[in-house]
Formats: C-alpha cells, sequence, structure tokens
C-alpha cells in the first residue's frame, strides 16, 4: 500500500465508527461490489427474470443493502423500485455465529440456527424456494431477491460465521464485545465494527469507487476459481469464514498488542478481504443462475411418435400433432 492510501485508510477508518454505518454488516460498499461481480455473472435467464422482479432498469447493486436499512429503521424503506417496511425481526437473519472453539464446527451449525431457522443460511435456503416457486407474489419475490442479494455477501464475512464463548459462558457475538483502539487515536471501536466497515475506506478515497474495485477484482478471478467456488454449499460457504476467524482474526486479536490497529492491519487483511467479496459475487450468481434455470421441456422423439401412431386408434392418431406441439 503506496503511503497515501495508507494516510486515507486511517483517517477515514476513524470518522466511520462515528456513524450508525459500524452498526451494518459488511458495510454498504462491500455488498454493493458483491452484488456487482455477480450482476456481471448473470445468465440471460437470470437477467430476465430478475428484470421481471425489480423492472427492466433494476439491478442487484441498488438492493444489496436494503436488508440492513430495514433491520433499523422506523418508516417505510424505499428498495430500488419497491417499498420495504421496517424488519427489526430479521436481525438474526444476517449470521450464523459458530463457537470457535467448537469441536463440531458443521454440527454447530444446526444449533446457532436453532429449530426455527434464524440465520442466514436457512433465510438464503427459504428465500431461494420463494424465488423458484412460481406461485410466489410479485412483493415475495422482490423481498426474497433483496434478502438472498444481501445475506449471501454476509456469509462471506467471516465474523458473521464465528463468535467466541466467553469465560462466563456468554458470547462475545461475533467479535463485539472485543473492543479495540487505534494506533492513532480516536474513538475506540470493537473487532466486528472494524471487519464490518474494513471495504469502506478505499471507496471513501475515491480511488476505489464500488465499480472499478468490483472491476478490478472480477479481473482477478479465474475461471477455474470460478468453478469450483460456485459448488460450495451454503454450509460451506459458512465454515470458511469460521475458519478465518477461528485461525487468524482471533488470534490476532489475542496476540499482544492485537487490541490495537496499526497501519499495518489493512495490509494483512485486505487480501482476505478482497477473497471474500469474490467469492461471495461469484456464488450469488450462480445461485440465482441455478434458480432461475427454466425446467427443460421434454419433446417426444419422432421415432417414438411415430411407434405410437402405429398402435393408436384413428381419433388418438389425431391428437398426436397437437400433443407434440403443446410440449
Amino acid at each position: 500500500m503506496n503511503m497515501r492510501r495508507r494516510m486515507v485508510f486511517s483517517f477515514l477508518i476513524l470518522a466511520l465508527f462515528f456513524s450508525q454505518s459500524k452498526l451494518w454488516a459488511w458495510g454498504p460498499v462491500g455488498h454493493e461490489v458483491v452484488a456487482l461481480i455477480a450482476d456481471s455473472r448473470l445468465s440471460p435467464d437470470a437477467k430476465n427474470q430478475i428484470a421481471a422482479i425489480l423492472g427492466s432498469n433494476g439491478n442487484l447493486e441498488e438492493i444489496a443493502n436494503c436488508a440492513d436499512w430495514i433491520k433499523h429503521a422506523k418508516q417505510d424503506v424505499s428498495c430500488g423500485n419497491f417499498t420495504l417496511p421496517p424488519m427489526p425481526e430479521t436481525a438474526s437473519w444476517h449470521f450464523v455465529d459458530i463457537p470457535i472453539n467448537s469441536q463440531d464446527p458443521s454440527g454447530a451449525i444446526a444449533s446457532a440456527c436453532g429449530p426455527d431457522g434464524q440465520c442466514s443460511i436457512d433465510q438464503i435456503e427459504s428465500h431461494l424456494q420463494i424465488l423458484s416457486d412460481s406461485s410466489s407474489s410479485l412483493e415475495q419475490r422482490q423481498q426474497a431477491l433483496m434478502f438472498v442479494t444481501h445475506l449471501v455477501g454476509d456469509l462471506h464475512q467471516p465474523l458473521h460465521n464465528a463468535t467466541e464463548i466467553l469465560p462466563d459462558g456468554t458470547s462475545d457475538r461475533g467479535g463485539n464485545l472485543k473492543k479495540m483502539s487505534f494506533e492513532s487515536g480516536g474513538k475506540a471501536t470493537n473487532l466486528h465494527a472494524l471487519w464490518d466497515d474494513l471495504i469502506e475506506p478505499a471507496s471513501e478515497a475515491k480511488d476505489m469507487d464500488p465499480e472499478s474495485l468490483a472491476q478490478t477484482l472480477e479481473g482477478e478471478i479465474s475461471d477455474q476459481d470460478a468453478v469450483i467456488w460456485s459448488q460450495a454449499s451454503l454450509a460451506d460457504m459458512a465454515l470458511e469464514g469460521y475458519e478465518i476467524a477461528q485461525n487468524q482474526i482471533y488470534p490476532d486479536y489475542h496476540a499482544p498488542g492485537g487490541d490495537v490497529v496499526t497501519s499495518s492491519y489493512e495490509d494483512q487483511m485486505r487480501p482476505i478481504v478482497d477473497e471474500r467479496l469474490e467469492k461471495a459475487g461469484v456464488r450469488l450468481a450462480a445461485l440465482l443462475n441455478k434458480t432461475f434455470k427454466p425446467i427443460p421441456v421434454l419433446v417426444p422423439s419422432p421415432s417414438i411418435l411415430g411407434s405410437a401412431n402405429q398402435k393408436l386408434p384413428k381419433i388418438e392418431k389425431l391428437l398426436i400433432p397437437a400433443l407434440g406441439r403443446a410440449w
């Protein structure tokens, strides 16, 4: 990182924590970047379906942050071409807290989600089903697409997939209770808030807006990466983030001086952030392409129809051409 960017990062990250953005997940810019990468990878069928849901001028970027807005809203929120009511009850949908000392992280997912599916994984699955259900109303599909777009991004923020159980048996809420200060002074923050907004400074510095950052990251994604990443299940995605938190973020915090943000912290974590955003964009597109994939229409082959014609009564022979056209 050059000196200018390092100075801008140090200054702006302090400013970020005076605002309510620290209450949001993964930062507005990060979610827009994920949506832009996904938009560039949508199939024609997915694009057509999304246009039918969002309007001809709609796109994933404009709905990428709505799920955060409605958590804290006191009145209706405009989300692209539609309006959403306040939904504070959806706050738990944005994470799946797996204890970092769990002996069975995969098994701990079910416990973290609970019987009502109050976690990111279960909610993504539920809203994908709404999108694939032809009987869903337009309003239901709009909300479902909005939640899927946002929650897939959240699923790739490591501290949305992990938590530390404190000595008194309580959770640190994904690092929210881990206090942090800045080497250069300024208002204290916490570990989770730091990671939520780690992507923000580059955009604020005007040298990396969401579109250009998405374009840069897109150029780093190989075809092989995209194929491999797209095969991951939602649980796989959560466990990836969990392992980053378990093996790097929490150990770094507990190391001597780990509760102080230095100028090198962004340098150290930036590659992780970039890859998580890349994976989120690729996987969001893959999920939507699969969901909006047209159902193949089975048409009998001429040989089958011919064989059937020979055995059917005359009146049924007359029905076969029409039946074939209907299929």
